[in-house]
């Protein structure tokens, strides 16, 4: 790696900023600042795709994030020199701009010889009046003096906080960088209300009056070819305006709109590019001359906003957008019906993360290999196959780069066009879908070549045999029947199938129909019966027929289908059985934030609102999917392990910056225990083997134990009346009509000597009746939800009424004083049985049902001697820190106190003594133990020190004096990623090193600690 040369100034600043080390000449192979005017050879393939995307946008140097799991680095700031004031207000908003359209970093900081300014990319410009834009709101609290504040910022805005990615999650951060302000969302806002508008145009021609859905098809039609047509301009303007001066055309596509020209470009266009791209129908053509496209003019010069206004000046640029932008579209042009109803867009910044884990890009050869077949087999809006075209593409540019400087090679459009005809497949049953997956293709080829060779190809006609490109407009199943050539024939499949249970009654036999043509036709049969008819599940089995043998499938899954539901026991075991399942990353925690989409009003097959019973439109529910992302190989292999990868509910991951995977995000399953323990999924949310060791021992029944519903039949002998869910009630008209005392609904007392239950069920008011004997005194009632880590245990001193959100137990008069002992017993062991719901619970804080299910408090733990269960010392505090801190962070997210709080002196010495306790309870000998030596006070990590030995003393904190750097620099060159989570052994001492976040500290951690350092030592022969 080559020695940093660049300016002295900004090198300067940027040292204080802790982005280079104290001495510049020592080499690095990791840079978190490479510059784009002059970088250093032999940087990553990932390094100089960044440079050429942050050239193009004038900035001066990047900052690279490093990921310590594997992960390749990702550019996340621009810095832009300013010291000779070469840029002014407008230059430096215009610049926002085309940051801000590219999507590429969420951070641009513009530094001169006063002051460092940080902007929120993620946030657009403003127009102050006709002449001037501003981009003073996307400040980040104001600028920094260099001379008297940038110690200030620095506390808060430096390498190390980027790295940990502690910055976003910092107080001045966090009212930033926000997902639903992104180009992504403006322009998809913008074009859909243009397309709207476009559509109520189309359907006052008399010929779509009685075809509103030819109308729209129509209508998309010419959006997307004003799309591409925008695109190739603003990338090629010169080339374009020669083009359309031989043609006799005005100079822009928008003088075309407003001089009603469109007809006479397309035809120019389709002679030149071919391929059917630029055609349309004849009998179409002319509709299209009186037609008034001003407001699509507008729209694409970027001066029409989602809000309606008139913007005058672009927000954004054609120029720059990323052309998987047009995934985010997929909500508004796929109508929302029941054919489709499981079906929701992929956020870019997940395709992008699955990407990488199944096509990384790197300087292995086996990371270069650009000659891949591949498949989406449910492609949507073709978002996955569009990048792993770009992916492919970019491995052929770094494996026939120029050795000497490292500049990408530029592949020639013959080149392009055999990568994507050879290797890119997808198949989708929506026929919308299938012209956005052909269209974001194109548009892909037009970004992988040089735009002048698109304008002026002589040697064929450039989408030649491109409008047959191998997208299938096809039911999947149906596919895979008809095309047997296609088997076993791809390197990968990847894709976002839908998530959909079948239905199976009398009338409509989807799931029977599927399964009898499949056995019919290409005599395959699914291994099992498929968990509740889920469609998403039947492809992640079927697509094995077009894998070769060791091919590799990334599916997103439902996670509660796969993982979490306790009848897909049998599926999954078959799963792993069939295939090396060798990763999971589980998006479980995410489900509100990952797959996001507004409510819209659903459409019949005639694009006609469904209504409901009072007339009024029916709309889309907001989407809410628990998913995983499931990687695995076509090959059986006996005995291995998968990969189980948790992702939290950070800031980062919430506003699509990025994943943050920690350490403790990593769980290693064998495959004996996926086959054997349902729970051990559930318990990797929460923390893990000893959560999971813990459930086990509470769901075992012994001599001292058993459980509630085994208590009460068995051990009381109670009739099984006397213990279930109240009454159903039938609907709320019902309810208001005939229960007059409405404390009934709410549980409350209620008299029964003038109430005949008989009279309830024969007038059909209530579902699910049950004999009077359930709502007698003595009396348990148990509410059926968790609140603030407790449930609502009432023991009633009467006759009591309740509705099916409470569990009733109810004795013969006679065992008062039994029922009592078992409220006792109860609510002494409350934390332990809400411990043993939220830990096997299929239900609980996912899906929609009841949390809490009559058969999941069948399950709670009753010792027989009525006292509490007998937990150790490390039980109790897996169970307090799960309750107490981890179950929270699932719905409070960064907000939650581990995520938010740092971890005081108190706490830091409450994990010390844990770990000591468990590490000595192995290795204590005589007077020799591990002590407590020091703590290190950095700037963003806490660093203990323990050492083993006799009469050791602790020393005490050493406050802002050290950084992470001087305490490994003998253990790690300095060229090392510095990971998040750090062990250094040295002799008779254990360095760990964290983020001061009190998730990395909690006491349940440290035994997590100790028992990950057991296994190091125990591999290395202690």
């Amino acid at each position: 790696m080559g020695k940093v040369q660049e300016n002295e100034f900004l090198v300067g600043v940027l040292k204080e900023l802790d982005f280079f080390s104290s001495d510049t000449s020592v080499e690095n192979d990791f840079p978190e600042i490479v510059f784009t005017k002059n970088p250093p050879q032999n940087l990553r393939p990932k390094h100089y795709i960044a440079l050429e995307f942050a050239s193009g946008l004038d900035a001066d140097a990047i900052y690279f994030k490093y990921y310590d799991d594997n992960r390749d680095s990702v550019a996340q700031v621009y810095f832009y020199d300013n010291q000779n004031f070469k840029y002014d207000k407008n230059k430096i908003a215009e610049i926002h701009r085309n940051v801000y359209s590219s999507s590429q970093v969420p951070l641009i900081a513009i530094i001169d010889k006063n002051s460092i300014t940080l902007f929120d990319a993620r946030i657009p410009i403003d127009v102050e009046d006709q002449n001037t834009i501003t981009n003073e709101k996307c400040i980040i609290e104001k600028p920094y003096s260099l001379e008297n504040e940038l110690s200030v910022l620095s506390k808060y805005f430096n390498a190390k906080k980027l790295n940990s990615g502690d910055f976003w999650e910092s107080k001045e951060a966090s009212l930033h960088f926000k997902n639903n302000t992104s180009a992504y969302e403006e322009l998809v806002n913008s074009l859909s209300l243009i397309r709207r508008n476009f559509h109520r145009v189309f359907q006052n021609f008399d010929n779509f009056k009685d075809n509103p859905k030819d109308a729209k098809d129509f209508a998309d039609e010419i959006l997307f070819k004003c799309i591409l047509i925008k695109y190739l301009e603003e990338n090629g303007l010169e080339d374009a305006q020669e083009f359309y001066k031989k043609s006799g055309l005005p100079n822009s596509l928008n003088n075309i709109l407003e001089a009603n020209q469109l007809n006479n470009l397309l035809d120019k266009l389709d002679f030149h590019f071919n391929g059917n791209v630029f055609f349309i129908e004849n009998e179409r053509k002319n509709l299209l001359n009186e037609l008034d496209l001003s407001s699509l003019a507008l729209c694409l010069e970027g001066k029409f906003g989602s809000d309606t206004n008139i913007y005058l000046w672009e927000m954004y640029s054609f120029k720059h957008i990323p052309i998987e932008l047009i995934s985010n579209f997929y909500e508004e042009f796929i109508p929302k019906d029941k054919e489709n109803s499981g079906t929701v867009y992929t956020p870019s910044h997940l395709v992008n993360l699955l990407i990488d884990e199944c096509l990384p890009l790197s300087n292995k050869d086996e990371d270069l290999q650009y000659n891949v077949k591949l498949a989406d087999v449910s492609c949507g809006s073709g978002i996955f196959i569009t990048t792993a075209f770009k992916r492919l593409v970019q491995r052929w540019r770094v494996k026939n780069r120029n050795e000497k400087t490292g500049k990408l090679a530029t592949p020639t459009l013959k080149i392009v066009k055999k990568i994507l005809a050879e290797n890119i497949f997808g198949v989708d049953l929506h026929p919308t879908s299938v012209k956005l997956t052909k269209f974001s293709l194109q548009l892909a080829l037009c970004q992988l070549v040089p735009n002048k060779e698109l304008w002026t190809w002589n040697e064929d006609k450039v989408f030649k045999d491109l409008q047959n490109i191998n997208i299938h407009n096809k039911d999947f199943f149906d596919f895979l029947i008809e095309n047997k050539s296609f088997h076993n024939s791809l390197d990968l499949i990847i894709g976002n199938p839908p998530f959909q249970s079948l239905k199976e009654d009398k009338k409509i036999k989807e799931y029977s129909t599927i399964t009898k043509k499949l056995k019919e036709n290409i005599n395959f049969e699914f291994s099992v019966k498929i968990p509740d008819n889920q469609l998403a599940l039947m492809f992640l089995e079927a697509s094995s027929l077009l894998l070769k043998n060791k091919g590799e499938l990334c599916f997103i899954q439902k996670s509660t289908s796969l993982l979490y539901n306790s009848g897909a026991k049998e599926f999954r075991n078959s799963l792993f059985n069939q295939f090396y399942v060798y990763q999971i990353i589980d998006f479980t925690l995410l489900k509100n934030d990952l797959f996001k989409s507004k409510s819209r009003e659903l459409l019949d097959e005639n694009q006609k609102p469904v209504l409901d019973s009072k007339g009024k439109p029916k709309k889309s529910k907001n989407t809410s999917v628990e998913s995983c992302a499931v990687f695995y190989k076509k090959e059986i292999i006996e005995e291995y392990n998968t990969n189980h990868i948790v992702s939290r509910l950070l800031k980062n991951t919430k506003d699509g910056l990025s994943f943050e995977f920690d350490f403790y995000d990593f769980y290693d399953i064998p495959k004996e225990v996926v086959l054997n323990d349902n729970t051990i999924w559930r318990c990797n949310l929460l923390g893990g083997n000893r959560l999971n060791h813990l459930i086990k021992k509470l769901n075992r029944k012994t001599h001292r134990q058993t459980n509630l519903e085994d208590y009460l039949y068995n051990h009381l002998r109670i009739e099984k009346e006397r213990y279930g869910v109240g009454f159903q009630l039938a609907s709320k008209k019902e309810n208001a009509d005939f229960i007059t005392d409405k404390r009934i609904l709410l549980g409350a007392n209620f008299n029964f000597k003038n109430i005949t239950f008989t009279n309830y069920s024969k007038e059909q008011k209530f579902h699910r009746t049950r004999k009077s004997i359930l709502y007698e005194y003595p009396l348990i009632n148990i509410k059926t939800n968790i609140e603030k880590n407790r449930i609502l245990i009432i023991n009633q001193e009467e006759d009591t009424a309740f509705n099916e959100t409470i569990i009733g137990i109810s004795l013969p008069s006679s065992q008062k004083e039994l029922l009592n002992k078992l409220y006792n017993t109860l609510i002494k062991n409350d934390k332990v049985n809400i411990l043993n719901t939220i830990s096997t619970c299929s239900q609980f804080f996912l899906g929609s049902s009841t949390p809490i299910q009559k058969q999941d408090i069948d399950n709670w733990t009753i010792p027989l001697d009525g006292d509490e269960i007998n937990l150790s010392f490390s039980e109790k505090i897996v169970m307090n820190d799960v309750l107490d801190y981890i179950y929270p962070s699932w719905y409070e997210g960064q907000k939650a106190v581990i995520n938010k709080q740092e971890s005081s002196y108190n706490d830091l010495l409450a994990f010390a003594d844990i770990f000591n306790q468990s590490f000595n309870s192995i290795y204590k000998k005589d007077s020799k133990e591990q002590v407590l030596k020091k703590i290190y006070n950095g700037k963003t990590f806490y660093a203990l020190e323990f050492q083993y030995g006799e009469n050791i003393e602790f020393e005490g904190i050493i406050d802002n004096e050290v950084d992470i750097n001087d305490l490994i620099i003998n253990e790690f060159s300095t060229n090392s990623i510095i990971k998040r989570v750090m062990r250094i052994y040295r002799p008779n001492s254990i360095f760990l090193i964290k983020p001061k976040n009190l998730r990395y500290w909690l006491k349940s951690i440290a035994l997590r600690d100790a028992d990950d350092i057991f296994d190091d030592m125990i591999k290395n022969g202690y």
